[in-house]
This record gives structure tokens, C-alpha cells and sequence, in this order.
């Protein structure tokens, strides 16, 4: 990106041309044209919905790995490009500026958490690490059940003082400020699966575990199971005494307190690494098929559907083509905020479904939107983070 200093543009149509000199020599060119009234630059129609405010690079890439917000920055977890030389958790201010950066032993692929001034994050090798967000120093490490074969698809969650990281082969919890451990849990041998991107929830004195080998709640003082749901589970949201998640790769409601299926939706979401969003009368989720859906939280039928362009490169593995949606919506009054692989940020009209605007990074996107105040955070595959001024 960058910025031209211009003088007053006099009235009528303007062209503007960009031209992109790469180190090898390549070139590209892109045209574009704007209107000019009253001696003022005019967009065609209302202010947009998205508008940039800042680009941050990590250095490496971010897939699912979605931005948190600490106390005074803006960090996220990064993921190396083949060479471990930036991999870790980058931290930003709000405007922008590089805080630090910590490189850890591997890649961080799925989210970091973040609390009273700490971050915790897990490595693909199995290592959970807590660092000061302030100075971005290590404050503790733990070392996982590093016998499991992958660790990728596990995400870091904090809650009342507790850090919980793991899934079906195996589950821990941590003390925030020490890094004691103070409980660990086995359910199964191997849950490792490409797509099963397994967040721990912490809703009501349970650990909800949603992973392609069942459901699991687990007391979050002791690690005991306290119900087992069979299925295949992609994320989870809660309201209430209710879990919604997808089972078998249609929407289902489980009661909190028993784990007992309440009803099973019809429409296909897929295999996805989208957690569906709870929204009054409407649970919004990403499908692996490239849409944006929103079912009510009473049977699961369908409300309203938004599609998706095709994948720049797709996110679902051992698939080519077509489109997905793996970002989380995020929603901001009436509106669903959400990323996809076709490289493009969406605003979704919460009540209908109709496009409101949108962004083009040109990227494919599978990082889910955080907002703080008037800002959106979210990370593009080519490693960086990205600040939109959101609403209009």
C-alpha cells in the first residue's frame, strides 16, 4: 500500500493508475477511476463498509490462527514458511507499529488466548507457552503429551485463571500466573484430524470438547468427564443451557447440563473450521461449501444463505477448487462480519443475508474478525494483519 500527496482535484472524472514493480523485474499495472464534484473526490453511492486503516506484517504466514486483544496490543499467532525462522506470536499496537516479536520452537497454528496482561499460545510440537504482553517475554513453557503425532489442530483457551490446551487423545489445564499443571485427561489414542480445529469452551463449571472422535464435557476444576456425545463435532456455541454445534456436518442442539441431543438440523454445513455464532434468533456459521448460513437456534432450518466466491487456493485439505468458509463470523449490531477463501472480507446483513459491502485483500482468509470499538482486526494468509475502520 502506499500514499500520494495531491493537490485539490478539479472537478469531472479522474483516472488513477498503479503501477507494481516486483525485485524480479515483473510488472503489474491496475487502473481505477473515481468522479470529482464540487471540487471534491466523490464515491459513487454511501461510505464503505470496510476501510482500511492499517497493514501489519508478521513475517510468516496466519491461517486459522485469529487475532486476540490483550490489555494494550493486538496479537496474533504466526505460523513459519517452511524455515521456523518466524514462527511464534507477533504483537502490535493499535495502530499498527510492531510491539515484538517471539519466535517459538514451531509454528503456531491455531489461536493463542489472551488475559490480564499474558498470552498463551501452543506450538505445533507441543509446547505451551505463556509470555507478558507488554515486553513480550517468556513468563513460563509446559511441555504437552508430546507423544501424540500432531499438535497443529489444537487452540489455547484461558478462563478464571486457568489455561486449557488439548483435545480428544489428550487435555491439560494450567495455572494462569505459574504454569502449574493441575490437571491432565485422556478421552481417546488419536484424534489427530486436518480439519477437526478443536477449541475448548468453558461454559458453566465444563470444559466442551468438540472433536471429529464425539463431544465431551469435562469438569473444568478436575478434568472429569461428566458426558460423552457420539459424532463426528466441528466447534461449538453456547447460549443458555443449550450447545449448538455442527454433528456430522449439520447443525445439532446438545443440553448443556447432560450432554442429550435436542434436535438435528438438515442443512449440510460441512467440514469446516467456522464455530457457529450465536445471534438472538439466528446462529450464524461458515460452510465448507463456501457459504455464509444463518439456521435458527429452534430446529436448525435454514434462515438465509450467502454465497461466496471461488478459493484463490482452498483451505479444506485434500480438496481443490470450489469455495469454503473457515473464518468465524463475527457480529456487530446488524451486521455478520466474516472472511473467505476466495480473498475477499464480507459485511452481511444479519437480518436478511444481503451483502452490505465488502474487501478484497486478494488473499485467501481462514482468520476469523475480532472488533474493538470501531476496528476490525483480522490476519490474511500472506502473514499479515489487517485494521478496518467497520460500519459506516
Amino acid at each position: 500500500m502506499g500514499e500520494v500527496q495531491v493537490s485539490p482535484y478539479e472537478a469531472g472524472s479522474h483516472l488513477l493508475v498503479a503501477k507494481i514493480r516486483a525485485t524480479n523485474g515483473e510488472t503489474w499495472l491496475a487502473e481505477s477511476t473515481f468522479r470529482v464534484q464540487n471540487g471534491a473526490a466523490a464515491a459513487n453511492g454511501p461510505a464503505p463498509l470496510l476501510r482500511l486503516k492499517w497493514v501489519a506484517s508478521t513475517g510468516g504466514l496466519i491461517g486459522i490462527s485469529s487475532p486476540r486483544l490483550g490489555q494494550n496490543c493486538i496479537a496474533v499467532g504466526v505460523d513459519d514458511e517452511g524455515d521456523l525462522k518466524n514462527c511464534g506470536v507477533a504483537a502490535f499496537d493499535r495502530q499498527g507499529k510492531t510491539r515484538w516479536h517471539f519466535n517459538t520452537d514451531s509454528g503456531i497454528k491455531n489461536n493463542i488466548a489472551a488475559t490480564n496482561g499474558r498470552l498463551f499460545a501452543t506450538s505445533v510440537a507441543g509446547w505451551l507457552y505463556a509470555l507478558d504482553e507488554t515486553s513480550g517475554q517468556l513468563l513460563w513453557t509446559a511441555e504437552l503429551d508430546r507423544q501424540r503425532e500432531r499438535w497443529e489442530v489444537a487452540a489455547t483457551t484461558v478462563a478464571d485463571g486457568v489455561v486449557y490446551v488439548g483435545s480428544y487423545s489428550y487435555i491439560a489445564a494450567f495455572d494462569e500466573k505459574t504454569g502449574k499443571k493441575l490437571w491432565e485427561t485422556r478421552l481417546g489414542t488419536n484424534d489427530w484430524w486436518p480439519s477437526c480445529y478443536a477449541i475448548p469452551t468453558i461454559a458453566q463449571g465444563k470444559v466442551l470438547l468438540h472433536t471429529h472422535y464425539g463431544a465431551y464435557a469435562l469438569d473444568a476444576r478436575t478434568g472429569a468427564l461428566a458426558w460423552k456425545l457420539d459424532g463426528k463435532f466441528n466447534g461449538c456455541a453456547v447460549a443458555g443451557d443449550t450447545v449448538y454445534a455442527v454433528r456430522n456436518d449439520v447443525l445439532a442442539a446438545v443440553a448443556l447440563e447432560s450432554g442429550k441431543l435436542l434436535w438435528t438440523g438438515k442443512e449440510r454445513i460441512g467440514d469446516t473450521a467456522s464455530t457457529p455464532q450465536f445471534a438472538g434468533d439466528k446462529i450464524v456459521v461458515g460452510t465448507a461449501d463456501g457459504r455464509v448460513c444463518a439456521l435458527s437456534p429452534k430446529d436448525g432450518s435454514v434462515l438465509w444463505n450467502f454465497q461466496t466466491g471461488a478459493s484463490l487456493s482452498s483451505l479444506q485439505p485434500y480438496q481443490r477448487g470450489g469455495s469454503d468458509v473457515n473464518s468465524s463470523p463475527t457480529i456487530r449490531g446488524d451486521v455478520v462480519y466474516v472472511g473467505a477463501s476466495d480473498g475477499q472480507i464480507y459485511g452481511i446483513s444479519l437480518a436478511e443475508g444481503k451483502l452490505l459491502g465488502s474487501y478484497r485483500l486478494g488473499v485467501p482468509i481462514a482468520s476469523s474478525p475480532v472488533i474493538a470499538g470501531d476496528t476490525l482486526y483480522i490476519g490474511g494468509y500472506d502473514g499479515n494483519l489487517y485494521a478496518f475502520v467497520a460500519g459506516r
